[in-house]
């Protein structure tokens, strides 16, 4: 290869480098997992020291709603490393029995603040699941590890 070709072909290198390096900084929002189930994105986002934010985000180009038959919108719970339900946020909370709906219009998103530093775990692994309530619609659950140290 020539001198000329070689430089073209570094410099090409770095800048398709660069270039992708730029995109994974634009895309990156921290520890997420997501979960893509047709027309809505589910994901669970890890916002530190225990907090977390499920997030439904409609991806279509149509308004979604969502029916619930109580106040109900979400639920989410904790399991260790071998499956043993250790909480379960419905167990614990009141929910109103009442009718409701919540309407996402194209790229809305509603989200839900979730608290396991209050739980007051002790060290392991576990596993985090949160998923919506509807009545109508698929749940979109989504799955996070998280570690206690």
């Amino acid at each position: 290869m020539r001198k000329g070709q070689k430089m073209i072909s570094l410099l090409l290198i770095v800048t398709l480098t660069v270039f992708g390096l730029f995109i994974y900084f634009e895309n990156f929002e921290g520890n997420k997992v997501a979960n893509g189930q047709g027309d809505v994105m589910s994901s669970l986002v890890d916002l530190g020291s225990g907090k977390f934010r499920f997030q439904i985000t409609n991806s279509t180009d149509k308004d979604i709603t969502f029916h619930f038959t109580s106040s109900q919108r979400f639920d989410y719970g904790v399991k260790t490393e071998d499956g043993e339900q250790v909480f379960l946020f419905s167990s614990v909370a009141l929910f109103l029995a009442e009718l409701g709906e919540e309407t996402l219009k194209p790229g809305e998103e509603l989200h839900y603040d979730i608290d396991l530093a209050e739980l007051n775990l002790v060290k392991g692994k576990y596993i985090l699941e949160a998923w919506l309530t509807p009545s109508n619609k698929e749940k979109y659950k989504v799955v996070m590890d998280y570690i206690v140290q």
